[in-house]
């Protein structure tokens, strides 16, 4: 009988815990081929910066090792110092965000959803997060807020698309939602409202001599990272706050920095992305494994922010924890643009729902989205009531 695979994208068990099968693969083969996808799997922290920080041994721009496949359009396919001067432009447009009142925006919106439902039972992640994230995207970009029917379903099926290497038979049934985002991204990049962020980008492009498909595809890039990872960031944190012994009760006492920390702290713990792909630019050793130029590195990121090298107890939540080196959003060159929207957005939400709902409890169980790459929820059913 063929023993168990160390590592299994694709079952059930792993999208439900990815984590124990992470602390397997870090202890006994940290450096894992894994050839479905015919690349190299990393585990350990120190492996997955090093992968993550050094842009010259590890591409995130194809065309640099592989001549014949080109990069894909917009700054995710970009490596310094080519990205610099773009990822620059996008951080100018969201601080003027940020400057602009954004967090006590949010944070109204976060208040009326949640009074919105009474002292009814909720889907947290429908009735919740989904409709504070697209509020999100209005005021990071500046465009018509997208609507919630017509938009969500689609942007689930898009974001199915990130397992597409290890599931390539979804690529085909997400065409209709493909074709559906980018007439919607197309549309606000054609007519950017005058002041608005969106139009500061486009004006930046136009005079840096930046392609319209790189332009569209940065855009297109943002809005589904706001809605998909920081949705996400959100929905799992409140998971994992209410499977804890005192609930939100926990946030209470937290300033705006506290705040700050326990999203690191909770980003680390049980963070969105779940994964990284570079190409290795060179031949070298990665552990005790040869990689040679042109293979595929896997950071496995999620891993690393479970490293108990580097990290006391990490299968515990220390929302004070210091330092917190995490890299559920990057490092490096490619660090997340969206970092602090991702924290913005935590702070509105948490504070809205210990100001509003604070006794709010788990009221079922909560359904995965069945994606490896993304961990995501579906469903998180809630209501108020006292802590089992």
């Amino acid at each position: 009988m063929p023993s168990k695979p160390l590592f299994d994208p694709r079952s059930p068990d792993f999208l439900e815990d990815p984590y124990s099968v992470y602390a397997v693969l870090r202890e006994h083969d940290p450096v894992h081929w894994f050839a479905p996808l015919r690349a190299w799997v990393v585990t350990r922290y120190e492996d997955c910066r090093f992968v993550l920080r050094d842009t010259g041994l590890f591409a995130a721009d194809p065309s640099r090792v592989r001549p014949d496949e080109p990069a894909p359009p917009g700054v995710q396919g970009m490596d310094p110092p080519e990205s610099q001067a773009f990822r620059g432009a996008i951080g100018q447009a969201l601080r003027g965000v940020e400057e602009a009142g954004a967090e006590p925006a949010l944070t109204d919106r976060a208040a009326e959803l949640l009074v919105a439902r009474g002292s009814d039972a909720f889907d947290a992640i429908e009735d919740f997060v989904r409709p504070l994230v697209l509020r999100a995207v209005h005021l990071v970009l500046g465009v018509p807020e997208p609507d919630r029917a017509t938009f969500v379903p689609h942007l689930v099926e898009v974001e199915r698309l990130m397992d597409a290497g290890l599931r390539p038979e979804v690529v085909a049934g997400t065409a209709s939602s493909r074709e559906y985002i980018g007439r919607l991204v197309a549309g606000w990049c054609a007519a950017p409202a005058e002041g608005s962020p969106l139009e500061f980008f486009k004006r930046w492009c136009g005079e840096a001599g930046v392609s319209e498909a790189a332009f569209q595809s940065t855009v297109r890039f943002m809005a589904l990272s706001t809605c998909g990872s920081v949705a996400a960031a959100v929905g799992n944190a409140l998971l994992a706050l209410l499977r804890g012994r005192d609930g939100l009760a926990v946030l209470a006492p937290l300033d705006r920095a506290g705040l700050d920390r326990a999203a690191d702290e909770l980003l680390r713990f049980d963070g969105p992305v779940q994964a990284v792909t570079r190409i290795c630019a060179a031949d070298l050793t990665l552990g005790d494994r040869r990689v040679s130029r042109g293979e595929e590195v896997i950071a496995l990121v999620a891993a690393a922010n479970r490293d108990p090298e580097v990290f006391e107890r990490p299968d515990e939540i220390r929302l004070d924890r210091t330092p917190n080196p995490h890299l559920a959003l990057g490092r490096g060159a490619h660090v997340c643009l969206g970092a602090a929207l991702t924290r913005l957005v935590f702070r509105a939400a948490f504070t809205a729902l210990v100001a509003v709902r604070p006794k709010l409890t788990l009221a079922g169980e909560p359904e995965r989205v069945p994606v490896a790459t993304l961990r995501s929820l579906v469903r998180l059913p809630v209501a108020d009531g006292p802590r089992a």
